[in-house]
């Protein structure tokens, strides 16, 4: 069986339907890549040869990276402070 897919621009693809159901792959199950030779085999993955402690520090890495890129609110400062700071300056109504 061949089948042929574009790559997404994060380097994603889907696995097909009928592929999944030959591997019994439910939605959150890990998916094991091996190398054999030149050749790439996927099969359904081990929950156990999941590395918690890896998966943790990528995800904690993800969101360092995150907060690096915007800045951080101020603390302290009240709902309605903060909304005045990003918001356009509200027109007197008294005049």
């Amino acid at each position: 069986m061949t089948k042929q897919f574009r790559l997404t621009v994060k380097g994603q693809v889907t696995i097909p339907k009928d592929v999944r159901d030959l591997l019994g792959l439910k939605p959150g199950e890990p998916v094991a890549f091996e190398r054999e030779g030149d050749k790439i085999v996927v099969r359904k993955g081990d929950v156990a040869g999941i590395d918690r402690q890896t998966s943790y520090d990528d995800m904690m890495e993800r969101i360092r990276k995150a907060r690096a890129r915007f800045s951080p609110l101020p603390l302290g400062m009240s709902t309605d402070e903060y909304m005045a700071m990003i918001r356009e300056p509200v027109p007197d109504r008294k005049q």
